[in-house]
């Protein structure tokens, strides 16, 4: 180690071979579409993130609703399944639950590093995004109250009706408020909100539970729940 340092060795080194050169790589390149400060931005909303990862405990079939919500409300399309699963890194030996994949936080953290625009700043991603997360998170809180409480009228009525699609969508308009029947059409209806193909004619009873989960708000009680699940299934039998 003193060889190079010593001034004194340095004549004993003239006659040594010189070192190889080492290769020389370039430095990444932004993306000039992201924000050069997109990390310390979301960075500084990581608690937002955070607490909404945990309210959907990372199932990526919940975090795939908010960025549907996020992109629609900023009038984008909604992404579709690859798009989400490159976002957020899926791995194809990560974690699974009974609804598919489950993401860390730091990969959630990752996909929204990779969604600030270069044109935007804190506040405009705040506006246009964290806003979107923070409602997310207390409508998942009001559902996790409700949701045990509507699950066997759920599961008793996809039973009763074999999950036929289009007994499922007249459930749906059935549950919206007066006069707005229709307002989503059965492709949105099951593109969407159950997240199965619009042509599918049998939703599968997790991708039902899942997606009622995912769409409740704190206007959907329990009793109007059980009430038109009831109905519905009686008008199965």
């Amino acid at each position: 180690w003193g060889l190079a340092s010593s001034p004194r060795n340095i004549s004993k080194c003239s006659s040594l071979p010189a070192m190889p050169s080492l290769p020389q790589f370039a430095a990444p390149k932004q993306d000039p579409n992201v924000h050069p400060e997109a990390s310390e931005i979301v960075e500084s909303f990581r608690e937002d993130i955070c607490a909404f990862h945990a309210a959907v405990d990372g199932r990526l079939v919940s975090i795939h609703t908010l960025f549907n919500t996020i992109a629609v409300s900023n009038q984008k399309p909604p992404m579709p399944p690859p798009a989400i699963a490159y976002l957020v890194e899926l791995k194809q030996d990560g974690k699974t639950g009974p609804d598919g994949p489950i993401v860390t936080e730091d990969q959630l953290m990752g996909a929204f590093k990779k969604l600030v625009p270069a044109k935007d700043d804190k506040q405009v991603f705040e506006d246009k995004v964290v806003v979107h997360i923070r409602e997310a998170t207390e409508r998942l809180k009001y559902v996790a109250k409700v949701y045990p409480e509507i699950k066997d009228a759920l599961t008793d009525f996809h039973r009763k009706i074999n999950g036929n699609s289009d007994k499922l969508y007249t459930w749906f308009c059935d549950l919206l408020p007066e006069g707005s029947e229709g307002s989503v059409p059965k492709e949105a209806f099951l593109g969407m909100m159950m997240r199965v193909p619009p042509t599918m004619e049998t939703v599968p009873l997790q991708a039902f539970l899942a997606g009622v989960r995912d769409n409740m708000d704190e206007k959907d009680t329990a009793d109007k729940f059980i009430e038109v699940c009831e109905k519905h299934a009686c008008q199965a039998c």
